[in-house]
């Protein structure tokens, strides 16, 4: 989630403004090394955030600047620097992805893995290589590479499972993305154990009510549901329809309207394929269609709740500072939805600057949520079908 990087913003900026200052200063003599790698990282800070925000042209901006920055002082500097231009590289290739700029995506990835094998992080750094082998998997899948892609993945697989007692997590995540590799090819038979492992690991590491067990569960519905087995099939996209609920039930309220967003649309991929399952057998499932109805309901009565719960709570609650936060809050949350319409040269021309609106917006709403007891007894969920408030939802009882 983007969270608070709206307000995080102005930061970065003056903590690049003044690496970039004596940057500038201490040019040609003693400090300038130290000066140039600081500067980059900062660049890459900026870059890297402008990705989060989607503003993917600063973004690539700052990235191939701090990537500049950095080549000054790459071949006459200590090995942290090259860790750090490796992180620029990667900053970088992660916006070209972004953009579907997959040619020049690889091409970075590819120089990533050079620097790799160049000063054996290989060997020095095993996970680093095993995330720039992963990375490249990734970026050749997208243009239809995928026997190459598939190399590299049992690869990272190899290096993630010397250390899968330490780091269980991160050996899933490899075989997750080996899955998906062996699912794009059709290769559905060998897919499945790994996705079944997966969830094994991410029930034992993060418990069967995760957003990671989640997921993969609904990788599993996939595979079930490609080799004809229907029924299976919405069972597991149900049991994980069920967690991401109990999730938005128990994180949504505490939410600014931008997270709440965000926090719905990466529930949405999953939901969305859930009830694509569903249409595929719409004459058998009669009870998921069902269920999956009231599951739409839930989501709905919840967005409601918090919004209109909030304002009868504040309301009630007679404090004449808190009811005039409440107002500006909503009166920036008009002015943002209004902003957000219009074309950048008709924001500019209303004086309306999304960014700040936004920020101003998720403030006030932490401190009002902070602040006002009666907006904390305000979190009850709304009554759902066949569940109960004090206990977690299972729409699939």
């Amino acid at each position: 989630m983007v969270g608070r990087s709206a307000e995080a913003e102005p930061l970065i900026k003056a903590s690049q403004a003044i690496r970039k200052k004596a940057f500038e200063q201490h040019a040609g003599v003693m400090g300038f090394d130290y000066d140039a790698v600081q500067y980059a990282v900062t660049l890459d800070n900026l870059a890297d955030h402008y990705r989060i925000m989607g503003r993917l042209e600063e973004a690539e901006r700052f990235g191939k600047e701090s990537l500049v920055v950095s080549r000054l002082t790459f071949d006459r500097y200590p090995l942290l620097v090259v860790i750090n231009h490796s992180t620029h590289l990667n900053t970088l290739g992660h916006i070209y992805l972004v953009q579907g700029r997959y040619a020049e995506a690889a091409a970075i990835c590819e120089q990533m893995l050079a620097i790799d094998k160049r000063y054996c992080f290989n060997i020095l750094f095993p996970a680093r290589y095993r995330i720039s082998l992963n990375n490249l998997a990734v970026v050749y899948e997208h243009l239809g590479r995928l026997k190459e892609a598939q190399a590299l993945h049992l690869r990272a697989v190899a290096i993630a499972r010397k250390k899968r007692n330490k780091h269980p997590d991160k050996y899933a995540n490899s075989l997750r993305v080996l899955a998906t590799n062996y699912e794009l090819t059709q290769r559905y038979a060998e897919a499945e154990p790994l996705i079944k492992e997966v969830l094994a690991i991410y029930e034992q590491t993060f418990g069967p009510h995760h957003s990671y067990y989640a997921a993969v569960l609904n990788d599993l519905s996939s595979i079930y549901a490609l080799t004809g087995r229907y029924a299976a099939a919405e069972a597991a996209s149900a049991q994980g329809n069920a967690i991401w609920l109990n999730l938005l039930r128990s994180t949504l309220p505490g939410l600014s309207e931008r997270e709440k967003q965000q926090f719905l649309a990466t529930v949405s991929r999953d939901t969305e394929r859930y009830h694509s399952l569903l249409a595929q057998q719409a004459a058998t499932a009669v009870e998921g269609t069902a269920r999956a109805y009231d599951q739409v309901l839930f989501t709905k009565g919840l967005l409601l709740a918090t919004t209109t719960g909030l304002e009868r709570r504040l309301r009630a609650s007679e404090d004449t500072t808190v009811i005039r936060s409440f107002k500006h809050w909503q009166t920036l949350k008009r002015q943002l939805a209004t902003a957000y319409t219009l074309p950048l040269a008709q924001q500019q021309k209303r004086g309306l600057d999304p960014v700040r609106l936004d920020s101003l917006a998720n403030e006030l709403e932490r401190s009002l949520t902070a602040g006002s007891a009666d907006f904390a007894a305000s979190r009850v969920c709304p009554r759902q079908p066949n569940s109960r408030c004090n206990g977690p939802y299972n729409p699939a009882k």
